[in-house]
């Protein structure tokens, strides 16, 4: 029997995707696979939609109250049985030839903590964004990773963050050191740090081989406060790392930029006071001069502050066009 490959799909609120992403697990050419879906309190159609698969393979838990992103996954990562797994978004898609790409490089080279691919950006109807992805490509620098083994990867897994871990990864388990894996970090940021911190090596397959679909709802975008916290807590971690001190100059200032957004989206929400001590730290770690300004409107009245934040804010994204809109061609 092939090594068995765990997939993880987290999901809480959206089953209009769930069947998708599960249906697309289960139909890749790898087929000694076990599919956990681990439910945060989510709407009862959610058992529903993955009891009517009627596969052999398919696992579902239940947290009995809501833990959060970071924590749901954590808890079926408990559960994994496979010398692999990936995860999957509950929202995206896989290629049906994904796994057995992936998992080829892993067996071959047990040198290899991960192999991992570039993926399609997708919309909310399921259609390929052509420009998106192409973005999404550059922004990643994955256009400028040679294909093949990266050793070690640390420099494009945590500092430039090449490594799509929640779309197109696949993780040789015994590579996880699972004893340190607080619950309030970015999971998947901090998988891919775990992975590249035993020095082994990634294997990166340039071809497109997923789908990650954008949109709205999306579990990050849908809770700035939730990303911003976990943020500050994966940064502040790296932080301690004397192995990755080239890099702190980097981590410092995305640490700072995350207290500034904490602090930001605290004020709009009439928490001055709370958004005082994030914008504070954010200043002390060279965030950026909004952090000052932002820290500056705290100290005003509870209504007030929002106020004058949202126009502040309005004022920025206005200026920062103009100057975009002058720039030479």
């Amino acid at each position: 029997m092939d090594p068995l490959v765990s997939v993880i799909i987290a999901t809480r609120d959206r089953p209009q995707y769930l069947g998708e992403a599960i249906a697309s697990a289960l139909a890749s050419t790898y087929k000694n696979i076990e599919v956990i879906v681990t439910d945060d309190g989510g709407p009862p159609e959610n058992e529903k939609i993955v009891l009517a698969f009627r596969d052999s393979r398919l696992r579902y838990r239940r947290n009995r109250t809501s833990v959060g992103i970071g924590a749901n996954h954590l808890a079926a990562f408990k559960e994994i049985r496979g010398e692999y797994f990936a995860v999957l978004n509950d929202d995206d898609r896989w290629s049906e030839n994904f796994l057995e790409t992936l998992v080829s490089h892993l067996v071959h080279d047990n040198d290899l903590s991960i192999a991992f691919s570039d993926h399609y950006v997708i919309d909310a109807k399921g259609d390929i964004d052509a420009k998106g992805t192409e973005e999404s490509t550059r922004r990643w620098r994955r256009d400028r990773l040679t294909p093949g083994v990266h050793k070690p990867f640390s420099r494009i897994g945590v500092l430039y963050k090449s490594v799509p871990m929640a779309v197109s990864t696949l993780v040789r388990t015994g590579s996880i050191d699972w004893t340190d894996f607080p619950p309030d970090v970015l999971y998947d940021f901090w998988l891919v740090y775990l992975a590249c911190r035993n020095g082994h090596g990634a294997y990166y397959h340039s071809e497109r081989l997923n789908y990650y679909r954008e949109h709205n709802s999306n579990a990050t975008a849908a809770a700035p406060e939730y990303l911003s916290i976990a943020t500050i807590s994966t940064y502040a971690l790296l932080l301690r790392d004397t192995s990755l001190s080239e890099f702190h100059t980097i981590f410092r200032r995305d640490y700072a930029i995350a207290q500034r957004r904490l602090g930001m989206n605290l004020i709009l929400q009439g928490r001055a006071p709370e958004a005082r001590a994030h914008l504070l730290k954010a200043v002390r770690h060279g965030g950026p001069a909004r952090a000052s300004v932002a820290f500056t409107l705290s100290l005003l009245g509870r209504s007030l502050s929002a106020k004058s934040l949202q126009l502040t804010q309005q004022l920025y994204r206005r200026t920062k066009s103009r100057m975009q809109a002058a720039r030479p061609t």
